[in-house]
């Protein structure tokens, strides 16, 4: 009786019809949605916030000297060019 059953729901919902499988595709976005990280609206800062803060600045002013450093050996390598010193200006994201 219980695979009688079974084979009665398989059926009728096997294969899922496209109705169906918009929603289960929307429930399946929808707890994308919800599992996402949601980001505070508090404006205080921790003092590890702060340091992560710090740190980050260090990493970028590092990437940007290693950056004018590889562009300024690459560039002294093309003939004719000579001694070289670059200077970049990097676009800030505006968040610190």
């Amino acid at each position: 009786m219980n695979r009688e059953k079974w084979n009665e729901l398989r059926k009728k919902y096997w294969p899922p019809r496209k109705d169906q499988l918009l929603i289960l595709a929307l429930s399946g976005l929808l707890l994308a949605v919800i599992a996402a990280p949601v980001q505070k609206d508090g404006g205080e800062e921790t003092a590890a916030d702060v340091e992560r803060s710090a740190e980050s600045e260090k990493t970028e002013e590092d990437y940007e000297r290693r950056v004018e450093q590889k562009l300024e050996e690459m560039l002294s390598q093309v003939e004719g060019i000579g001694e070289v010193c670059v200077m970049l200006t990097f676009a800030d994201s505006g968040q610190k």
